[in-house]
Formats: structure tokens, sequence, C-alpha cells
């Protein structure tokens, strides 16, 4: 687990809460995009529901600091009342993939309900709670010495710290550190060669290790010359830069061609010292087509009964709707409306006709208005 739930307050002694908030720890460098806090409220322990106003909190933008050995906190302040005081209450941590990392609660707990993030996930009780005489600026929180949140046991202290690391608390050798590659992309170009650089990222630089990368064929191939491959090992050395980058060279040219994309992916990872491991070993480089790529009027009637162009999206009956879109060479001959319908023809240029007897070199196209 890189990222996990470290802190919190919900209850004290006054007419109002003051001071709540959720504070997060996990592997410095930890991009926490994507990811949401979700707070429940148990009242229906059976069914636990999702808080409005709102009920997630995103935090896309942040990233974890290095705070102590390649760890660090990050806290969210929440208005009055922004916990719930009751029974059964908690917090569901999601990740970008929609994947509960964990879900916990004070004072029971709950089951969430259908059709929330944690769907028939039963909670984590702290085992431990606050209440309308807990004086004010203390909190809930994560004590001991380890990289993960097994290794933590939960206590309450008259004095909270939110963004900064436990009192009691210590992390040690860097946690895992999780490495990765991005997805990137480029406009092909006409002519000579451009390049394609992907990010290996790691979430701590504490350790040391090594890592393979390699292209591969995908819809875009070497065959076709659309790029050059690639491979080759990389190293990261303790305290040494968080990323490195791999560049893929592309050929460009004027030939008309679908966007094309190949992957590159990560393998072999040795590590030399602590634990590094690939949390996301495979990137994709897209190669955006910058010609134009026509298509024959007679190819779009076909010489069946439906358009092959939209027969190919499973339509099989008329006045079916599609948002298949296709570009031609052709001229205007005519503007026309008659009744409700308004349009205009096109006709191709005769050196493009097939002299095929059953497709036709004009094609009427309909609008939404007169032309």
């Amino acid at each position: 687990m890189t990222v996990w739930i470290n802190e919190f307050h919900y209850d004290n002694s006054g007419a109002a809460d003051v001071g709540e908030f959720i504070e997060l720890a996990g592997v410095a460098g930890t991009s926490l995009t994507g990811w949401s806090i979700v707070r429940y409220n148990g009242s229906t322990p059976s069914a636990a529901t999702v808080y409005t106003s709102p009920g997630s909190i995103s935090l896309s933008g942040i990233t974890i600091p290095n705070l102590s050995n390649g760890f660090g906190v990050v806290s969210f302040s929440l208005p009055q009342d922004g916990l719930q005081n009751g029974g059964n209450d908690g917090f569901a941590l999601v990740n970008a993939g929609g994947t509960v990392v964990e879900l916990l609660s004070y004072e029971g707990v709950f089951t969430a309900a259908t059709g929330t993030p944690a769907a028939g996930l039963s909670s984590t009780d702290v085992g431990v709670s606050e209440t309308n005489s807990t004086p004010a600026g203390s909190s809930i929180h994560r004590i001991g010495t380890g990289n993960q949140a097994s290794n933590f046991t939960w206590a309450t202290t008259s004095d909270d710290s939110p963004g900064a690391v436990n009192t009691g608390q210590a992390f040690t050798g860097g946690g895992n550190a999780q490495v990765s590659i991005n997805d990137v992309s480029i406009a092909e170009g006409n002519a000579g060669t451009s390049l394609l650089t992907f990010t290996v990222t790691r979430s701590a630089t504490t350790g040391a290790f090594s890592v393979d990368f390699a292209t591969a064929n995908g819809s875009a191939t070497t065959a076709d010359n659309d790029y050059v491959a690639t491979s080759g090992t990389l190293n990261f050395t303790a305290g040494g830069a968080a990323t490195q980058t791999v560049s893929v060279t592309i050929n460009g040219d004027v030939t008309p061609e679908l966007t094309e994309t190949f992957p590159i992916g990560l393998s072999n990872l040795v590590n030399t010292t602590e634990t590094a491991e690939l949390s996301d070993a495979s990137g994709t480089g897209t190669i955006t087509n910058d010609d134009i790529v026509t298509t024959k009027i007679s190819a779009i009637q076909g010489t069946a009964f439906f358009s092959p162009v939209v027969a190919a999206e499973g339509i099989t009956a008329y006045n079916q709707a599609t948002a298949t879109t296709v570009t031609v060479s052709a001229v205007v001959t005519a503007i026309d409306s008659f009744g409700s319908v308004a349009g205009f023809y096109l006709a191709e240029e005769i050196s493009d006709w097939d002299n095929n007897p059953f497709t036709s070199e004009g094609i009427f196209v309909r609008t939404s208005s007169a032309t």
C-alpha cells in the first residue's frame, strides 16, 4: 500500500467542532491525481450512504512530498461538521482506478450502500474515538515504525499534526518505490524524423535498481517505417533523479494513414538496494496522422443495400443514425431543397471514378437546414 489514511479529527468539546481534517501518508512522489476521499454516514450501518456537499473530495493535482526517508503526508481541512460525530461513520480512500484502498470507520462498523464507491465493502473500525469532551486540537493518528499502513496502530493524541509526520511515528526504508511509464503522443510530420519521449518515474528515490525497456509493434510498425525500434536499460541510483526518459524516433511522411499506436514495456526490474516494483509497466506511443485520409464516394455507397461504412458499425435498417465521419475529395455540383429536406450534391472528379455500374461517383448530403 503506497498511500494510506494517517490522521483525522472529527469531534471535540464546545458548541462546534473545529479543525476537522483527514491526513494521508505515503511514498514521496506519488501523484494523487484521480484519487479521492469519500465520506460515509453510517446512520444505517447495513447500507451507509455518501455525504453530500460534497461526498467525494478530489485529490487531483496533489503529489506527496518527501518529509522523512522517502515518505510524506498531505492534509485536507474540512468545514465544521465535515465529519459526522455519530456511530458507524467513516471514509474511504479510492485510487485513480476506482479501487478502494482503505475503508475506515470509528465508533462502529458499516457496510457501504449499493451504488457508492465502496459498495458492499465493510469498514474497519480504527478502535479509538473522540467525544464531545475531547479537547479541541486533538486527533486520532497512526503511530509506530514502518513503511506501510499495517506497520502502524491507531491512537489518540491531544496535539494534532496535520501536514506533518505524527508524533510517535517513524518512516523507514523508503517503502516500495512504484515505477511507471507514461503514455505520449506526437504528430507524424511530413518529412524527416522527430522524437517521441516517454518518462519513467519512480515514487521514491532512496533505493537503487535497474529496469529494461523495449518497444514493440502495434498498429504502428517498423515494417511500415512508422518508427525506429529501441530497447535498453535504465539505471536509477540511490538519491538520484526521480525520472528518466526514453526517446523513440518517429519517421514523417505524406502517406495518408490512420492515427497509429505502438507499446513500450518495462521489464526485468532488478533491485540493488531496498525494494522497487513495477506499478505501470506499459506505455503507449501514439503517432497522430496529419495527412488527409479521403474515402471515395463509390466506397461510401458500395454495392449492397447499405453503405459498407455504416454496415461495419452494425447498421442494418434504414434511417438509423451513425456518427461515422468520412472525408471526400469532390465538387459541389448543386444545392437543393424539397419539402423538409435540404442539402447539396457532391461529385468526384472523373479521374477518381471506379467505372463500376453498381456504385455511384455522386452523393447527396442532407443538412439540417437550407444550404
